[in-house]
């Protein structure tokens, strides 16, 4: 799935992202039902560096990747809504999954009311290589760890990016950017491999610790990327 040979780099101009957002929804269910729970079950050992042990530790399950999983962050809650209240001003973007497998890559934008309004879209798998590959290698694999940092990556609230890759041995790798201590921070834990009613990954545990990586502007063109990618292929739903 995920392709760290450094691409070239395409100019895409990142989309505006506004720092201030409501935090609701996913974080605040995960956080009062599953708290701090040490791993046991994850592969996940990171070493520093940590910037370039997590984009190789990424990489090396890119055949085990299930979905990516993005929510309660500005990308989603404030610059999709901003594009597709263009076609609806009442939308509202909950979440979006990009699902792997047979060698498709589909993308879901999940609007409000949970599950009820979905919008659906597809990139080749090339065009998926060259993200993943922004995102991996020219972000994260680029970043230098914090020198300081929280005890816990809910310290970074509010979020820019609110990201889990799942993968099908049941642990997933979580990935946030917190701009108001231009930090981001990597963790992991595991899932059930089930979804709660409204459609949400149903976490088992994780590390609420993880590692810090200093973020010193890597993540804009990946975040720019993201929303070129769903906002182009991803149409608001016509009423049926």
């Amino acid at each position: 799935m995920f392709d760290t040979t450094p691409p070239s780099r395409r100019k895409i101009v990142a989309a505006c992202l506004v720092v201030a957002i409501a935090i609701t929804g996913t974080i605040v269910a995960l956080s009062g039902l599953f708290g701090s729970i040490p791993m046991s079950a994850s592969r996940w050992n990171p070493e520093s560096p940590y910037g370039p042990y997590s984009a190789d530790y990424v990489e090396s399950r890119r055949d085990d990747a299930v979905l990516l999983w993005m929510c309660n962050c500005t990308l989603v809650n404030v610059n999709l809504n901003e594009y597709y209240r263009q076609f609806s001003s009442s939308a509202f973007v909950d979440a979006v999954e990009v699902r792997f497998g047979g060698g498709a890559v589909s993308i879901k934008v999940m609007f409000a009311p949970w599950g009820e309004i979905v919008g659906e879209g597809s990139i080749s798998v090339e065009d998926w290589e060259l993200l993943s590959g922004s995102l991996v290698d020219d972000g994260i694999g680029a970043m230098e760890d914090a020198d300081t940092h929280p005890d816990d990556f809910y310290d970074g609230m509010p979020f820019d990016l609110y990201l889990h890759i799942y993968f099908n041995d049941l642990t997933f790798l979580y990935i946030g950017y917190g701009p108001s201590n231009d930090l981001v921070c990597i963790t992991n834990g595991t899932w059930t491999g089930q979804y709660w009613p409204n459609g949400v990954p149903r976490i088992a545990d994780w590390d609420a610790q993880g590692v810090w990586l200093q973020e010193d502007g890597h993540l804009q063109t990946p975040i720019g990327d993201l929303y070129d990618a769903i906002t182009k292929n991803v149409a608001y739903p016509q009423p049926t």
